[in-house]
C-alpha cells in the first residue's frame, strides 16, 4: 500500500494533507479509538472540520482512492 499512498500524497498534497499513524504507538491510542481503527491497513478521509468522509479498510487499488477523492472536488 505505500507505493499508492505514496503516490497518492505526490498528486494530491498541495490540496490535502496526509497523516500516517502508527496503531502499535500508545501516542495515537486516542484517534485510534475515535476513529474505530481496529485493523490495518486504514484509511480514513475527513473533511476540513474532522468529519469522516469516507474510510476503507483493508488494501485498496488507487483508482477506488481516486474516484472519492475526484468525487469531493479534492484533485
Amino acid at each position: 500500500m505505500a507505493p499508492v499512498v505514496s503516490n497518492l500524497e505526490r498528486k494530491c498534497s498541495t490540496n490535502m494533507d496526509f497523516v500516517r499513524l502508527n496503531v502499535d504507538k500508545r501516542a495515537n491510542y486516542e484517534l485510534n479509538q475515535k476513529y474505530g481503527v481496529s485493523s490495518i491497513p486504514r484509511f480514513i478521509l475527513l473533511d476540513p472540520k474532522g468529519k469522516v468522509v469516507k474510510n476503507w479498510i483493508g488494501s485498496q487499488p488507487e483508482k477506488e482512492f481516486g474516484s472519492v477523492l475526484q468525487h469531493c472536488d479534492i484533485q
